[in-house]
């Protein structure tokens, strides 16, 4: 056979672009430390010009694609089968062994970010046990701020065998989770960072058998588009792209099940402080609240996602380890834990299992399924604060220990967002988080430092609960606080508490005698 004939024979190009607004902090790692950096994790950049320039990889947008496309069609949690639609598009599987197999249709460039603004934050592992920072488990990490935006580029390819008809559905299905903000880029994208949504499409399509159209997509810059493309949402821009064919832009059925909570607190009676490692103490207070850039450019007070990731994960420990107490099943309890919020191995268990299975030592850590928004406080007022340490010998104050700090004080008019979203729910799993809820809606359960000083303690003002069940009278519930019983009928109720709670009572091994109604 001829080399020519050979050919995948494209019939068509389509280039696609947009705009990425990146909706809270994100980091893309370079993997080392760049040059003389003073932070642990740097970001990736291009030295190509002479302003370095903020850099996604086409791989990481390749990679974040492939997987919503996979769980979209398959499920959460479920592997990628051999030959499947999505190999399709973007090729088969590294384990594929053909190796006649084609690459992938969807072409995508590197994205750039002009000039960009970068932040620092600082990390620490808690010790669950003492509430107290681990020996050397401090870390920073260099952030690209909320509102930077990203050139994203596309080219789609069809062929003979792979027509628009198989392709576009495909396509547009992996798109949306750009379009809709589903999908996340970069390091810690389940503890707030990396959240991002794509605007500004534009589609312009070639006919590579139509001569005029194939010279036109030859004497087209790259990255251009013709003269006329097709601008808006993307399923507008597809719609006029193709507007012969509406069956493509049909939704494809997702196969995702998810249990959230999206609330509104209130700071009524209380401070919050959640110190700021890096740059806003450097000219006022010793210790001022953290702030961050929101996707327009405005600095507001910030609650991080491994705030609320942190504060969660403790009092759902706590929670377990009392019903586990008293029915002798605290075995359970670490299932539950790193079930929900994963786990990461350590050198010595990684080499044991690598050792034992003979597999990749990354099998012995697992992701965490929980999802934590990164959130901001509303009209909160900034005030300063002096105050002295006390040597409680003598009662007079340490010297060299006066000092100060902002926290931020609420009002009649405070709110305070939280977003948690759980992947492929279990029951007992839903009756936890329930329960962590109710601490927090009551103010139980303060979020931030210096809580023993009375700071950090939220009322619940409004939630929407939303369950993984197929009865839609229950599938949204929502709590008001200013409403009887919080706005729940006796049977919302009598499912939250039957479904969930109970179940979380009998998976620890309890009987419903034993059950108190927590």
């Amino acid at each position: 056979m001829a080399q020519h004939d050979k050919s995948r024979h494209i019939t068509e190009r389509i280039h696609i672009s947009g705009t990425l607004i990146l909706q809270s902090p994100a980091h893309f790692g370079n993997g080392d430390v760049r040059g003389e950096a003073l932070v642990d994790m740097s970001l990736l950049l291009d030295d190509a010009e002479t302003t370095p320039h903020a850099l996604i990889p086409g791989s990481t947008i390749a990679g974040a694609l492939r997987s919503y496309l996979r769980e979209r069609l398959r499920g959460y949690g479920q592997e990628e089968e051999k030959d499947s639609r999505i190999s399709d598009l973007f090729g088969p599987r590294r384990d594929n062994e053909n190796e006649a197999a084609e690459q992938s249709l969807l072409i995508i460039e590197d994205a750039l970010a002009r000039q960009p603004k970068t932040i620092l934050r600082d990390g620490v592992t808690i010790d669950p046990a003492t509430g107290t920072a681990l020996d050397s488990a401090k870390f920073d990490v260099e952030l690209i701020e909320a509102g930077t935006h990203f050139d994203l580029h596309f080219e789609l390819l069809l062929t003979e065998a792979k027509p628009a008809q198989t392709i576009v559905p495909l396509v547009l299905a992996a798109l949306e989770g750009l379009a809709k903000g589903e999908i996340r880029l970069g390091l810690r994208k389940r503890r707030g960072y990396g959240r991002c949504q794509m605007q500004q499409w534009t589609v312009s399509r070639y006919q590579l058998t139509d001569p005029v159209q194939l010279c036109q997509w030859l004497e087209t810059p790259q990255l251009a588009h013709q003269p006329k493309p097709a601008t808006g949402t993307l399923n507008d821009v597809f719609s006029i792209a193709f507007p012969d064919d509406q069956s493509l832009l049909a939704d494809t059925t997702d196969q995702r099940k998810q249990f959230s909570i999206v609330a509104t607190f209130g700071l009524e009676r209380s401070s919050l402080l959640i110190r700021s490692g890096f740059g806003e103490a450097d000219l006022g207070a010793d210790f001022v609240h953290l702030h961050a850039l929101d996707e327009h450019g405005q600095s507001r007070p910030t609650i991080p996602g491994t705030s609320w990731a942190g504060v969660i994960r403790h009092r759902v420990l706590r929670i377990a380890n009392t019903l586990a107490n008293e029915t002798g099943q605290r075995h359970k309890v670490k299932d539950v834990i790193e079930s929900l919020f994963g786990r990461v191995s350590s050198k010595e268990e990684a080499e044991e299992l690598r050792l034992r299975y003979t597999q990749e030592s990354s099998k012995a850590s697992k992701a965490s399924r929980a999802t934590f928004d990164e959130t901001f406080v509303e009209d909160a007022q900034q005030l300063y604060q002096t105050r002295v340490r006390i040597d409680r010998f003598t009662g007079g104050a340490y010297e060299s220990a006066l000092f100060e700090e902002a926290p931020i004080y609420g009002t009649d008019k405070t709110r305070i967002g939280f977003q948690l979203y759980v992947r492929e729910p279990q029951n007992h799993e839903i009756g936890l988080l329930l329960l962590v809820l109710k601490d927090l809606w009551t103010g139980d359960l303060p979020i931030g430092g210096e809580a023993s000083v009375g700071r950090g303690r939220l009322t619940g003002i409004h939630a929407a609960i939303h369950l993984p069940t197929t009865d839609t009278d229950l599938k949204q519930i929502e709590l008001y606080r200013e409403q009887p019983n919080l706005g729940l009928s006796d049977a919302q109720r009598t499912y939250l508490q039957q479904q969930y709670v109970d179940d979380l009572w009998l998976y620890l091994g309890g009987t419903m005698e034993g059950n108190d109604g927590r």
